[in-house]
């Protein structure tokens, strides 16, 4: 009997980037680079702004902008912002226990939006690569493109935070969407759900 495949979602799903940013990197240039909270945020929030989605974040550009406003050399802010430690920190606790329990049972993978080579910059540094096969690696810009998900292994099991993900892959429905619902958001009808990682091996038990 073949294993069942179990594709995971990158941001908010594996890697807490609130964590990333407010308590590793900013923290960083305030005290290297003499940064203020105030001068980082307000640029933050600048470029946020100018994205028609947030998985069209682009660090280098972000970075690029924090740079000219201080005058720094781009590659000083670049090598903080790729320190190694700071992804792993950024890893949900519950993650790399878990996937060390289900990659026994079963076929992991990411299915992830964003831009492919910063997708892959944070499996590269979060440390936790080696779970996933590579062939199961999906990284696009726009992941519930008709054309995108029809690439998907039929019958996929699929872990997402974002509800419109959820949302499309019910619609589509060749996979099983399960929604993990970090921030208590209002209940979402027809899907399964959990709060934690934590909770996962026991709904895939009962799902398959």
């Amino acid at each position: 009997m073949e294993k069942q495949i179990v594709l995971f979602d990158i941001d908010g799903t594996l890697l807490d980037g609130s964590r990333f940013y407010e308590e590793l990197f900013f923290p960083d240039l305030i005290k290297k680079l003499e940064f203020t909270q105030e001068e980082i945020s307000k640029i933050w929030q600048e470029y946020k702004k100018s994205l028609e989605k947030n998985t069209d974040f682009n660090p280098e550009e972000f970075i690029d902008l924090l740079a000219k406003s201080k005058n720094i050399d781009l590659q000083t802010i670049l090598d903080i912002f790729y320190t190694p430690e700071f992804f792993s920190k950024s890893l949900f606790p519950e993650v790399g226990p878990i996937l060390t329990e289900l990659q026994e049972d079963f076929v992991l993978g990411i299915f992830s939006e964003g831009f492919d080579f910063w997708q892959g910059k944070k499996l590269d540094n979060m440390g936790i690569k080696n779970y996933f096969e590579q062939n199961l690696v999906f990284i696009e810009r726009r992941k519930t493109a008709l054309a995108i998900l029809e690439n998907l292994p039929e019958g996929a099991i699929v872990v997402d935070n974002s509800v419109d993900v959820i949302r499309d892959l019910l619609k589509f429905g060749k996979v099983t969407p399960v929604w993990i619902n970090r921030v208590d958001k209002p209940i979402m009808e027809g899907v399964e759900q959990i709060k934690s990682l934590v909770e996962l091996p026991a709904l895939l038990e009962k799902l398959t």
